[in-house]
């Protein structure tokens, strides 16, 4: 697991939030009703305490959250090197790269129940 890998137990459910929150709402485009859509994912979605899955990497507290993170974090590496060599709009690409991956996955919130196990 890598030490920067949103992963890591070190960094907390909750400064994995605040990070969330923190790339949704300062994109340098302005987006219209990203503020509400928060406000959504807190309030009424386990979004931020949701597994990404049953099983594996991802089947644990927090893990939609992380897998979210670190998917952007990806994403935006790649594609932030790819764009300088060809000499885009770093900036406008890489707000739809943290636009697309952070909310790839929303669609999971509310949708897996903790079971008891006997």
């Amino acid at each position: 697991m890598l030490k920067g890998s949103y992963w890591n137990p070190e960094r907390s459910l909750e400064n994995c939030k605040k990070d969330y929150i923190s790339h949704l709402t300062g994109l340098k485009e302005e987006r219209p009703g990203m503020d509400k859509l928060v406000s959504y994912l807190t309030k009424k979605t386990d979004f931020f305490t949701a597994p990404a899955c049953e099983t594996g990497l991802g089947a644990c507290e927090g893990g939609l959250l992380r897998n979210s993170l670190n998917v952007m974090s990806r994403m935006c590496m790649e594609i932030g090197a790819d764009a300088t060599e060809t000499g885009e709009d770093v900036n406008a690409l890489l707000d739809s790269v943290t636009v697309v991956s952070l909310l790839s996955g929303i669609w999971k919130a509310n949708y897996y129940r903790p079971v008891m196990k006997q």
